[in-house]
């Protein structure tokens, strides 16, 4: 399994994502798999990736909460969450969705 963050220069939620990204691995029982970081340099690199904005969390290849469009352009994305809208997604939700992934 690979598991990546795609984010851009500057964004905000960078650190949050890739901590909460590893804390959900370990939870999920999956404390050896790596969290890389790939910065998404230039929208010729966006419109290579599953990237719906900065920070995007991708594994094998592909978004782990693909919720709204791709986007081509260097962009931060947002996350509807519990407590209103957020610059990383719910640790329940990548929780839970790991598990889907790892079972499906």
């Amino acid at each position: 399994m690979q598991v990546d963050v795609l984010v851009i220069e500057g964004c905000v939620g960078r650190s949050r994502a890739v901590s909460l990204v590893r804390a959900a691995l370990d939870t999920v029982g999956h404390p050896e798999v790596p969290v890389g970081e790939l910065v998404v340099a230039s929208e010729a690199d966006a419109r290579g990736l599953d990237f719906r904005g900065s920070p995007t969390i991708v594994v094998d290849g592909a978004d782990l909460l693909p919720e709204g469009p791709r986007v081509e352009r260097l962009a931060c994305r947002v996350y509807a969450t519990w407590s209103g809208l957020a610059d990383v997604p719910d640790a329940e939700v990548v929780v839970a969705a790991l598990r889907c992934r790892l079972d499906g």
